[in-house]
């Protein structure tokens, strides 16, 4: 038999509506609609997620993680 041990990342960190908001405008410096097209949701759910009424799933909350680390994989992926 084949075995293999991973090492699973820790859970995505919690992002508040700031912490949102300032990735999105000053980071990124992209619209909400475009942002929301790269995370695959609707420009009403980041709209909601910057206004403190709801919050982003843990996949969206992984590729926030990921493009606030390395702001240049998400212009690459803009093109």
């Amino acid at each position: 038999l084949r075995t293999t041990v991973l090492t699973l990342p820790d859970e995505p960190p919690k992002m508040n509506k700031k912490m949102i908001k300032e990735l999105r405008e000053n980071i990124l410096g992209v619209s909400q609609p475009v942002f929301a097209l790269f995370l695959g949701v609707s420009p009403a759910a980041v709209k909601a997620w910057e206004q403190g009424i709801k919050k982003p799933s843990g996949s969206a909350r992984r590729l926030m993680q990921l493009f606030s680390k390395d702001p240049t994989s998400f212009h690459k992926l803009v093109g």
